[in-house]
């Protein structure tokens, strides 16, 4: 269960592959992060995204979140430990809202400085990815990752936990960790985890 996951900030590492499922026209993202702070090590969440045709801001959140994960491929339905998802550490921020009457987890990644994420029924076949890694390259060359390696610019996980108070931020009002100067809506929103896999809310 990940809903005794406090509210705050996070450190955390994707691992495994993206996963994506839902219908043509609806589909969704999911990639799992494995918690690096004192006390969590080894617990996972799961950052959904909607990435449908129709949410062209959801599919930039998306490209964007998985280059602050480390990524630089160009095939979004490859983006896994080979194309470099997870090599680097990510700020990971974690709150809840109710959703048909129950807690729902809800995960937005930022750049710094265990079970199947759909259930196979949802899963999207090969026909319909092909068609989403054809939509989605625009985007993935667009913020194509250049010169050094993102976790040679960044600094240490040690070093940014001595920098701020862990769960400094407590879910409500604004997040004084989360700097959208640049207005870019990086919000993650309707990026939900069901505790059984399945997606919700969107």
């Amino acid at each position: 269960m990940s809903n005794d996951i406090p509210v705050g900030r996070y450190v955390g590492r994707a691992v495994g592959r993206a996963q994506f499922g839902g219908k043509p026209g609806s589909e969704q993202m999911g990639v799992r992060f494995e918690l690096l702070n004192e006390g969590f090590e080894r617990r996972t969440v799961i950052w959904y995204q909607n990435i449908a045709a129709t949410n062209p801001t959801g599919m930039e959140i998306a490209v964007r979140g998985l280059r602050d994960a480390g990524w630089t491929g160009d095939d979004i339905t490859e983006a896994n430990a080979d194309t470099g998802l997870g090599s680097v550490e990510v700020d990971l921020a974690i709150s809840y809202r109710e959703w048909e009457g129950k807690q729902k987890m809800e995960v937005r990644v930022f750049g710094i400085g265990g079970g199947a994420m759909f259930k196979e029924e949802n899963a999207l076949d090969e026909r319909s990815l092909a068609s989403l890694a054809a939509r989605m390259k625009g985007l993935a060359l667009k913020f194509k990752p250049v010169g050094k390696t993102a976790e040679a610019a960044q600094p240490s996980f040690v070093a940014r936990q001595s920098q701020r108070p862990a769960n400094g931020w407590d879910g409500t009002g604004p997040d004084p960790y989360y700097d959208d100067a640049n207005n870019d809506g990086r919000s993650g929103n309707g990026t939900h985890v069901e505790d059984d896999g399945s997606i919700a809310g969107f």
